[in-house]
């Protein structure tokens, strides 16, 4: 990343503390060579969620502190495969499983499906799929839990 990219994040970090509370710790970007890349543990997220659906979302917790809390490194396989078993979703074949060209694939479907949603930046929140299996965006950037109940309770009422 370039100085000026590190820069424009780190301001995006501060105002996602300012809006949340959330603290960022020691951050990757300084590690020489670094590059913020989020297809691997979006993959990881995606291999989770299909093999263990009620522990997908707590490994997706794991991951961002791991990241944005702690500073680590999660585009390493090896690390992805640490946190996937400190979270409870790790099984035999991980490193293989994330690196598989259909969890490409099914990954990518996610990305094209946030892209139908209109999702151009996180975090946003869709919903779906309706009727006609298109999801729809309820917030994007941080929002209360409050907004975000209504708008989920406004949506579900519409359907």
């Amino acid at each position: 990343m370039t100085e000026a990219a590190k820069t424009e994040l780190r301001g995006h970090w501060r105002e996602v503390t300012a809006a949340s509370g959330q603290l960022f710790g020691p951050s990757g970007l300084d590690t020489p060579g670094f590059v913020y890349d989020t297809d691997p543990a979006a993959r990881a997220v995606v291999l989770a969620r299909r093999t263990y659906p009620g522990r997908a979302i707590v490994y997706l917790h794991t991951l961002q502190r791991a990241f944005y809390s702690e500073g680590r490194d999660v585009t390493d396989p090896a690390e992805l495969e640490a946190l996937a078993e400190a979270a409870g979703v790790w099984s035999e074949g991980f490193a293989e499983a994330v690196a598989s060209e259909a969890l490409k694939q099914e990954t990518w479907r996610d990305y094209a499906v946030a892209r139908g949603a209109g999702v151009s930046g996180f975090p946003t929140l869709i919903l779906g799929p309706q009727a006609d299996g298109t999801f729809l965006a309820i917030a994007r950037g941080f929002e209360s839990a409050n907004r975000v109940l209504s708008a989920i309770a406004g949506r579900l009422a519409t359907t």
